[in-house]
């Protein structure tokens, strides 16, 4: 839907259509938004399936923010996935990033 939604369908569409459209990304925009800043708090280690998921989402911002998110997490279970996500030329510096932390959290726990 979003491909048609900046294509020449939406412009010749009625302008009711158009204006419900719109208004449907911006409330999507805006729980991306919410729910980006709450994944980028967690340090729930249940949360490292799904955002290992997440790093193969089709969206930039999802991948993005995975990555992100699983550094803060900080589970070695995230270190594979995050080196597979180095190849993703939009992820690669949050995927480095995360997995540097990664990395110091383990040298800093007590073995």
């Amino acid at each position: 839907m979003v491909a048609l939604l900046f294509g020449k369908e939406l412009r010749q569409s009625a302008p009711e259509t158009r204006l419900f459209c719109l208004s449907t990304i911006e409330i999507h925009e805006r729980l991306w938004v919410k729910r980006r800043k709450e994944l980028r708090q967690t340090t729930d280690a249940r949360a490292v399936e799904p955002l290992v998921t997440a790093l193969q989402d089709e969206n930039e911002d999802v991948r993005y923010t995975a990555a992100e998110a699983l550094g803060k997490i900080g589970d070695a279970r995230a270190v594979k996935p995050l080196t597979a996500a180095l190849q993703d030329g939009e992820v690669r510096r949050a995927a480095a990033e995360a997995i540097g932390k990664i990395r110091d959290a383990q040298a800093e726990s007590p073995s």
